[in-house]
């Protein structure tokens, strides 16, 4: 398993009710691939199913965990790159590079070292 960070568009802090909620999660890689996943609770499910009375979810780059803390997203996206390439592809989609999506972030030059994650305390 390669080194990677998880860093989030937004701030994980947001979050009012870690057991019942979804966010948007960058995976990041050491290679410099940046992929986007959306981490759902069950009860943010069930939630929104009954919000717009659906009989079902559909959501594309869905992984779902216990609660959104940090412990637990970054457990869930260790699993996940586990299972290698499959994993990536299963529950998250490409989104680019480090260069193309943290470049306005570093204008001296990016790398993934210098990139932060959030997941870590």
């Amino acid at each position: 398993m390669q080194a990677f960070k998880i860093n989030f568009p937004v701030k994980l802090d947001c979050i009012k009710d870690p057991l019942d909620d979804n966010i948007d999660a960058n995976l990041i890689l050491a290679d410099g691939s940046v992929y986007v996943a959306t981490l759902f609770t069950i009860a943010n499910i069930q939630g929104l199913m009954e919000q717009n009375d659906l009989p079902y979810f559909l959501a594309t780059d869905m992984v779902i965990v216990r609660e959104l803390t940090k412990s637990t997203i970054r457990a869930a996206l260790e699993e996940i790159l586990k299972m290698d390439e499959e994993g990536i592809k299963m529950t998250s989609s490409y989104i680019g590079t480090i260069e193309k999506q943290y470049s306005h972030c570093f204008p001296e030059g990016v790398s993934f070292e210098l990139i932060e994650d959030e997941t870590l305390e």
